[in-house]
């Protein structure tokens, strides 16, 4: 579910919903600036939607990714939801292939800004893994854990096996640093 304040909606439309239902596209319009947001829910690696629906649970955001190749080209984007994928506190490597990019390595020293500090600092995933390499092919940036958002880092799920994040704001670098918070509830 989305929920969107009555003073913002004639801003935003529907742009795409994605057939095997694990995310939708909303456009947000205003002044010449078009951001896109896609609203996530991926199940985890183990369920069996994956073959119910014929999805490949090694490749669970290919279905995104093709959108993201899309509409990456005409605006922002911003993915927000939960993709049951652990990444501790790493942070994707910029991987831009065009011809006019330096590519920036977000885990180096001098982009220190990018460095993650989540509560979450275990191992990653097979998912986890997965939506990094998202990250870096789409010059996406995790918003989780960031140190100017200091309420960005906790956890976003908490179950009877335990405290985990999951849940992500993932989005351009220049979208990034126009972006005044990010916070995850207690």
């Amino acid at each position: 579910m989305v929920l969107v304040k009555k003073q913002v909606d004639r801003c935003i439309q529907l742009e795409k919903e994605d057939s095997n239902k694990q995310f939708i596209w909303f456009k947000i319009s205003e002044n010449g600036n078009v951001i896109r947001i896609a609203a996530c829910y991926f199940a985890p690696q183990v369920s069996k939607i994956y073959k119910r629906r014929g999805l490949d649970h090694k490749d669970p955001f290919a279905a995104l990714k093709n959108d993201i190749a899309k509409y990456s080209q005409v605006g922002e984007i911003l993915l927000v939801g939960d993709f049951n994928a652990k990444t501790a506190s790493e942070q994707a490597s910029i991987l831009c292939q065009r011809e006019d990019c330096n590519p920036i390595w977000l885990t180096e020293e001098r982009n220190h800004q990018w460095t993650r500090i989540s509560k979450d600092n275990k191992s990653c995933n097979f998912f986890g893994e997965q939506l990094l390499t998202l990250c870096g092919t789409f010059n996406l940036v995790i918003c989780n854990g960031l140190p100017k958002w200091s309420n960005s880092g906790n956890f976003t799920c908490n179950t009877y096996n335990g405290a985990s994040v999951v849940d992500y704001a993932i989005c351009s670098h220049a979208l990034c640093e126009k972006m005044e918070e990010v916070m995850i509830g207690e």
